[in-house]
């Protein structure tokens, strides 16, 4: 099974020993080539204005220890609960599990 993919632009911290160790050991594949970044790029400015808008921004979190349960909650919901038009109404907890299944059985 492949994991996540994570994409960085040049930088020290991605770079570092641990740091790629950390993330292969998790199974995250780390892509530094710049192929795809407008479109991640445009699916995590959506994320964080959801968050913003429907989270933060509504409970008002004072502090950082707060606001840590407050925002994971919101976003066990959006991955989970939340309907989103761009998987056809369908959660992305869902849509994930629904392309799994299809490789799977082209595989088979």
């Amino acid at each position: 099974m492949v994991g996540p993919n994570l994409q960085y632009r040049s930088g020290l911290a991605v770079h570092h020993f641990a740091f790629i160790s950390t993330l292969r050991d998790a199974g995250i594949r780390i892509s530094m080539d710049g192929r795809g970044r407008w479109m991640d790029n445009v699916f995590i400015e959506r994320l964080w204005r959801s968050l913003k808008y429907e989270c933060v921004f509504l409970n008002a979190f004072e502090t950082g220890s707060e606001a840590q349960p407050g925002i994971a909650r919101w976003i066990g919901y959006y991955s989970a609960d939340r309907l989103h038009s761009a998987f056809g109404g369908r959660t992305p907890m869902r849509s994930m599990l629904r392309r799994r299944a299809r490789r799977n059985w082209r595989r088979n």
